[in-house]
């Protein structure tokens, strides 16, 4: 992946206030993949019961395979997850997910995600659909 569109991808992450608020981090970024972690923290992750939030691994999934698909120089936006809750984990653990782009085609980019913790446990399996809306456009060199 080219230097200017990596760089622009982590802007984008950066700016989204979801993201930043559940305390989400690029590990790796390459092109038509990405790995993001995220700490558990009961104040924001975890439901009644302790245990992570279904809409907490839904945004990990979610934002990991679009994450992987800006990675191919187009802007994205989710058009439509499947997801499987495989098991959970609970306050204390990282998480992390790995998205892969699997097909991109003119109109649409088709991608997969795992969640493992940190004893590599498979939480979550997910595969989702994006819609392709332009081109990441390249911004001046400061």
């Amino acid at each position: 992946m080219e230097l200017w569109l990596k760089k622009r991808v982590e802007e984008i992450f950066q700016d989204n206030p979801l993201s930043s608020m559940m305390e989400i981090h690029i590990a790796t970024l390459e092109e038509g993949e990405v790995t993001l972690a995220m700490p558990v923290a009961s104040e924001i992750h975890t439901n009644v019961y302790g245990f992570v939030h279904g809409g907490t691994l839904f945004t990990l999934v979610d934002s990991a395979m679009g994450i992987a698909g800006l990675t191919t120089g187009n802007l994205v936006v989710t058009s439509d997850v499947s997801i499987r809750f495989i098991t959970n984990s609970k306050k204390g653990n990282i998480l992390t997910v790995i998205a892969k782009i699997i097909h991109k085609g003119k109109d649409a980019i088709l991608a997969e995600a795992e969640i493992r913790d940190k004893r590599q446990r498979l939480l979550v399996k997910a595969q989702g659909s994006y819609f392709i809306r332009g081109l990441i456009k390249q911004t001046p060199l400061a």
